[in-house]
């Protein structure tokens, strides 16, 4: 991926996320949200088709 690529995909998340990439405890919060979505995605998709 070049540079320039990670730079503008990166400020992306920023204004979509309408946070602070720096602040510590905001991070953290996403990476249990998406750590989250990912485990329930997990059960969703096996729940799904456990029948």
């Amino acid at each position: 991926m070049h540079r320039n690529t990670l730079i503008y995909r990166i400020e992306k998340i920023k204004e979509i996320l309408k946070t602070d990439l720096k602040n510590y405890e905001e991070l953290l919060l996403i990476q249990l949200a998406l750590r989250i979505y990912r485990l329930l995605g997990k059960f969703l998709y096996h729940d799904e088709f456990a029948d």
